[in-house]
């Protein structure tokens, strides 16, 4: 990869006692890669996320769903504590 390459760039300048200003330009074309690879791969997986809204949807009607199933949960506990403790 493009890194990997870089990397072997800035090994042999070292070997070879480069100017401080090489091994500056060196480093700072690593971190723009860097900081470039990082924003892509959010863009990529945002784009991603967008191309697919019925995933999204999805994920939507699940959550729902179980928020209700909790909430249903909830009231029949309480509903058949309050019997077992009107029985006693």
């Amino acid at each position: 990869s493009r890194i990997e390459k870089l990397e072997c760039y800035i090994a042999e300048l070292k070997k070879s006692t480069p100017t401080k200003n090489e091994v500056l330009a060196a480093d700072e074309m690593k971190e723009t890669i860097l900081d470039r690879a990082a924003h892509l791969s959010c863009a990529s997986r945002l784009k991603e996320h967008l191309q697919r809204p019925e995933e999204k949807r999805r994920d939507e009607q699940f959550a729902a769903f179980y928020d209700y199933c909790i909430e249903v949960t909830r009231r029949n506990f309480v509903k058949a504590f309050e019997e077992s403790k009107s029985l006693q």
